[in-house]
């Protein structure tokens, strides 16, 4: 990697592109497929994010098989304080303490 050689330079090039594919917001919602046009594609940085940013995340199937604690997204949205009360309570029962009173 260092050094002004033409393989060190390319390797930085695609070391900023893995980089730069990796850290668009398509990739956070579909993982395999930026890890493939990362690593499996010839496509430029541009190219393979305008494919991230266009398809939808993965399904929802394999996200929950790999996370069990991940929900299918079916169930009715809590309220921003609804969800600070559900995190302080699971956080009070991991910690084996009784949950907190209601206010």
């Amino acid at each position: 990697m260092r050094g002004n050689s033409a393989a060190a330079r390319a390797r930085r090039r695609e070391r900023a592109r893995c980089a730069a594919i990796f850290a668009c917001k398509g990739a956070g919602r579909n993982t395999e497929l930026a890890a493939n046009l990362a690593f499996e594609s010839t496509m430029t940085r541009s190219e393979a994010i305008a494919v991230l940013d266009k398809t939808r995340g993965s399904t929802g199937g394999a996200q929950v098989r790999r996370n069990p604690s991940l929900g299918s997204g079916d169930a009715p949205r809590m309220s921003q304080e609804q969800a600070v009360a559900a995190s302080w309570d699971a956080a009070f029962q991991k910690a084996g303490s009784k949950p907190r009173r209601a206010s």
